[in-house]
């Protein structure tokens, strides 16, 4: 305990005076879009990964990343059983990030999360140095970042999701999950000024539920929180998703034509078309900032 208090002091001290060190993407920034939801099980892994698929059909450089720290399953999304994972090189077996990425469905890029790191209290000084490294890095092989990050209002998952460009909250007509999305949108709004905050509202029975889920988020939260949540599209329930979850494909691919598939492109173009430009300083850069001064105050 006193060594790892020890090192702990020793990393705060570092980050507090050093500036990052220098990779190669520095001068580089990608568009950083994170995908998050206030509760587990509305798809949002699902919604990551085909949303990643049709960017790159647009003519994006898609990096699909993992930030489930916890529970990592985008790869099985995908069908993919990569050699490594995120967990490798935070562990230090692998030395660099490029080791892990892996060539995904129609050229995009997929960096596996790893179950085995859960919170960035857990981690040693070193395993956080890595972890940070790394993230920075991620810019080398995309100009759009798909973060997909765990469920809720952690704080692994807050500094992506303030830091983004555009933060993608996936919700389902269930009253839990649209509560649930609400408190994400409350947390957002008291870490940034005016978050860039686009609702998906997944698993909808007819267009109307959707259309009444979005109507309902968008207007509490202009009315408490003073929060513009812009309605980017809805995608319906459709048994053909869950036919491609069991045979382990994207439903984009499997079923093009699937009324799930026509609802993620038109996401995706509606994505491409809001688009802003990138400043110097935000996305990975801004969040890895973040992460570093978190664990500074925490040491």
């Amino acid at each position: 305990m006193h060594d790892q208090a020890s090192g702990l002091r020793s990393m705060a001290r570092r980050f507090r005076t050093e500036s990052p060190p220098p990779s190669p993407s520095a001068g580089r920034v990608s568009r950083v879009i994170c995908v998050t939801s206030g509760k587990g099980g509305v798809g949002k892994t699902n919604v990551s990964a085909n949303l990643g698929i049709a960017l790159g059909t647009l003519g994006a450089s898609v990096v699909l990343f993992d930030a489930d720290l916890g529970l990592a399953n985008l790869d099985m999304i995908l069908g993919m059983a990569p050699r490594f994972t995120l967990e490798h090189v935070v562990r230090g077996e692998v030395a660099e990030l490029s080791e892990i990425v892996t060539e995904g469905p129609e050229g995009i890029k997929i960096v596996a999360g790893g179950s085995g790191i859960s919170e960035l209290a857990n981690l040693t000084p070193h395993q956080v140095d890595r972890l940070l490294r790394s993230l920075l890095a991620l810019q080398d092989f995309g100009d759009t970042i798909v973060i997909d990050t765990g469920a809720g209002i952690h704080q692994s998952v807050l500094h992506f999701a303030v830091s983004a460009h555009e933060t993608i909250l996936v919700t389902t007509p269930e009253p839990t999950a649209m509560a649930d999305a609400y408190a994400v949108i409350k947390v957002l709004a008291q870490q940034v000024e005016h978050p860039r905050v686009f609702l998906v509202v997944n698993m909808v029975r007819t267009e109307g539920e959707g259309r009444a889920v979005m109507e309902r988020l968008t207007e509490v939260a202009r009315q408490f929180l003073g929060v513009r949540v812009r309605s980017l599209g809805t995608i319906p329930q459709d048994d053909r998703v869950i036919q491609a979850v069991r045979r382990r494909t994207p439903f984009i691919l499997e079923y093009p034509g699937s009324a799930a598939a026509r609802s993620v492109r038109h996401i995706a173009e509606q994505l491409t078309s809001r688009s802003q430009p990138v400043q110097p300083g935000s996305g990975l850069t801004s969040a890895v900032a973040r992460i570093r001064r978190l664990f500074a105050a925490r040491a």
